[in-house]
């Protein structure tokens, strides 16, 4: 599955339609790379799996802008969502629904048969392992299935910096201090709303798993999310 889609996601007319929608939606993201023994910083194509904290329906568009496009798996609905569903066509996002079993079954077989197919400077695949959207404050706990071939991954850490936040939160505080329900509409409009997203993203050294992180998916989620 995720093979058959590299054709798109490769596109040159692709990426640089993606760079366009940042620039056109003020989208305007600060990246800094850690140095990397033997080997260059920014090549995002040195392990087989990218991981990020997820924050807002757009991290996946900025990162896939960034990073070449690599393959992305986001949550079930991603598709059907306005102004950036078309774009999740186009990319062949690989849909997960957490709520079902079989879905979730079918993700982890793709990671592993992407990690058992990859070679080294080939498209990576950029997984949220929070498994949701968090307030920006915190990374919440990381989910397993990044983890599970037990091969190398690039981590990535991100955070809004601009007036609003982009946060993917179902309430917001209002002046009074009480809180009060959103939804995803509420979220479009205050997005369209604001002329400029301010972002920076800091990209770590690939980590490599111990044997013992290799045995034990758990510890190997858990250590690369401290």
């Amino acid at each position: 599955i995720i093979g058959e889609e590299y054709s798109a996601t490769e596109s040159s007319v692709l990426q640089w339609s993606f760079i366009t929608w940042l620039h056109l939606n003020g989208i305007m993201p600060t990246t800094s790379y850690d140095e990397v023994p033997g080997g260059c910083p920014s090549d995002m194509r040195q392990t087989p799996i990218i991981v990020s904290n997820h924050i807002s329906f757009i991290d996946g568009f900025v990162l896939t802008a960034l990073f070449g496009a690599p393959k992305v798996v986001a949550r079930k609905g991603t598709k059907a969502m306005p102004i950036i569903g078309s774009f999740v066509e186009e990319m062949g996002v690989i849909e997960v629904d957490r709520a079902d079993p079989a879905s979730r079954a079918e993700t982890k077989r793709a990671i592993e048969e992407h990690v058992a197919n990859w070679r080294a400077g080939q498209q990576p695949l950029l997984l949220f392992p929070e498994g949701i959207t968090s307030n920006g404050d915190s990374i919440t706990e990381f989910k397993v299935g990044a983890f599970l071939p037990g091969a190398p991954v690039r981590p990535v850490v991100l955070c809004y910096t601009g007036s609003w936040h982009p946060a993917n939160v179902n309430f917001r505080t209002s002046g009074d201090g009480e809180l009060q329900l959103t939804d995803d509409a509420e979220w479009c409009e205050q997005f369209l709303g604001h002329l400029l997203h301010t972002m920076r993203i800091q990209v770590l050294a690939p980590y490599e798993p111990s044997s013992a992180e290799k045995a034990d998916p758990q510890l190997y989620a858990t250590n690369v999310q401290i």
